[in-house]
């Protein structure tokens, strides 16, 4: 078994209250459309992609493109009703039976003018009611032309159904927070560099197998109503009070992102120069890329891709923000980024929470 397997059992290890999945799934259980399913709770994500759409619906809509990224084993039967079963560890569970999506199906599958597959997905290590057919979460992937990379393509993943429950709340953190996130983070590196995630023959500088598992994913809770947060980060004002000291910001597709935090160095060194807005869906998510700090001159030339995702958090007028940093490649250049970003991204959440944070109140005057 590749490590790049291992990786993703280990993201899929069952918790202490997992139960045994059942040995079979209902291979002949009826088809539910998506539209008579329970809509649950969802995780999305939007990401830009540099390959034409055409490449990247073909990655996501046959077994050899999903082998390229998502799992090394697939059976991918690109019809309504036909196979899409995700093999993570084909040469003990070749059926995908235990860690796999065994029996899941195609429920959606659109061609032109944008291009979307939807299918099935299960949960066999979380326990018997996350893997009961007819499956109740499915995933959702829509690709078209990028509007802020020409011949470029947006991409944009949703994993919906997900019930209540502690453990569907296990499995949607799992999925958002993990995941996902190294399935896109695999996907990006392939189509921006041309490696694949499995068995490439790659080596980190520590002399393990690559397998593109490098993600960054922050959260915090801010003491102001979403609409608000938006503004802090989709203008001009709102970065330049907790993120950097000047800025450009234009809130579109392809409109400047630049963060500025040494505005008075050296053109090409005064921070983000050229990044770009990727994709909006206000007020809840926002896609720019990003570069590497000038100490980084190979990376700083690339991008990585953030979604900042908004969401109220329960009892109203605070918003749970969460941070998802991908597209981190091969080499040193790239191990010492994510390192430096891992501790950015991070900070500069805290500036942001730091920001709408209540005025400490006053200690009142003992009489």
């Amino acid at each position: 078994m590749t490590r790049a397997a291992i990786v993703i059992l280990a993201v899929l290890a069952p918790p202490a209250w997992a139960e045994a999945p059942p040995a079979k799934a209902a291979a002949d259980a009826a088809l539910v459309p998506i539209e008579a399913r329970a809509p649950g709770r969802a995780i999305d994500f939007d990401i830009t992609l540099d390959q034409p759409p055409a490449e990247v619906f073909r990655l996501w809509s046959t077994a050899e493109g999903v082998k390229s990224f998502l799992a090394p084993g697939a059976t991918v039967e690109p019809r309504v009703g036909g196979l899409y079963q995700i093999t993570f560890d084909p040469e003990d569970d070749p059926q995908g039976a235990k860690h796999g999506t065994q029996g899941a199906r195609v429920l959606r599958l659109v061609t032109q003018p944008e291009r979307e597959i939807a299918f099935e997905w299960t949960f066999p290590p979380l326990g018997v009611e996350l893997h009961t057919q007819p499956y109740p979460t499915w995933v959702e992937v829509r690709v078209g032309p990028s509007e802020a990379r020409p011949g470029g393509t947006r991409l944009r993943l949703a994993h919906r159904g997900f019930p209540s429950g502690r453990k569907w709340d296990e499995a949607l953190r799992l999925f958002r927070d993990s995941s996902w996130p190294l399935v896109l983070n695999r996907l990006i590196v392939y189509c921006r560099d041309g490696q694949r995630a499995f068995d490439n023959g790659l080596r980190t500088s520590t002399g393990e197998p690559e397998s593109f598992d490098r993600i960054i994913v922050k959260s915090a809770r801010v003491a102001v109503p979403v609409d608000e947060v938006w503004k802090a980060w989709t203008t001009v004002e709102g970065v330049t009070s907790f993120f950097a000291p000047q800025a450009r910001v234009e809130a579109r597709p392809g409109g400047a992102y630049e963060m500025y935090f040494d505005p008075s160095g050296p053109a090409g060194s005064r921070g983000g120069e050229g990044c770009k807005v990727l994709s909006l869906d206000p007020p809840h998510l926002l896609a720019f890329d990003w570069n590497a700090p000038p100490h980084l001159p190979g990376v700083r030339k690339q991008r990585t891709i953030v979604n900042v995702a908004l969401e109220p958090a329960p009892g109203g007028g605070v918003t749970e923000v969460r941070l998802t940093a991908l597209g981190w490649g091969h080499g040193a250049e790239w191990e010492q980024a994510h390192a430096y970003f891992e501790r950015a991204w991070g900070q500069v959440l805290e500036w942001l929470a730091q920001r709408y944070a209540p005025p400490a109140s006053a200690p009142s005057e003992k009489e």
